[in-house]
């Protein structure tokens, strides 16, 4: 799921043979990216002067600039229009802006990359260390 997230995405897109493998496979994918979209996040806000945790991202369109936020902060107090940024508070919701505006594979897996960090994940993507994030 750190690793491929766009192979992730097409296994989320398909039905499967009740109780298959791939049917129980994709369960477990549920149930993780459900587990992840409820962690906190460790880092702290963008918002200027402001020491509270990130709640939620946003990135500008067509890129992979994430930048964290809180409640309280707004992400259009350093200018950026409306139309500019996408403002993603889940898993899916990243999956189907990545789809849609990034191109490049190696954008896509760093967004997802960006966004593990953001919520904790320590050292780079192993097996070991995305089953201790995941604990």
């Amino acid at each position: 799921m750190i690793k491929e997230p766009a192979a992730i995405a097409k296994i989320l897109e398909n039905k499967f043979v009740p109780n298959s493998r791939q049917d129980k496979e994709q369960k477990e994918i549920e149930r993780l990216i459900a587990k992840f979209d409820k962690m906190p996040f460790t880092e702290k806000c963008s918002g200027k002067n402001c020491s509270q945790i990130a709640t939620y991202f946003t990135v500008y369109r067509g890129t992979i600039s994430l930048r964290l936020w809180c409640d309280t902060c707004d992400p259009y107090q350093s200018g950026a229009s409306q139309r500019s940024i996408e403002v993603l508070k889940s898993y899916s919701q990243a999956i189907s802006y990545a789809e849609g505006d990034i191109h490049r594979k190696s954008d896509y897996k760093r967004l997802f990359l960006y966004m593990f960090k953001a919520k904790g994940l320590k050292g780079s993507v192993t097996e070991k260390n995305a089953v201790a994030f995941f604990q």
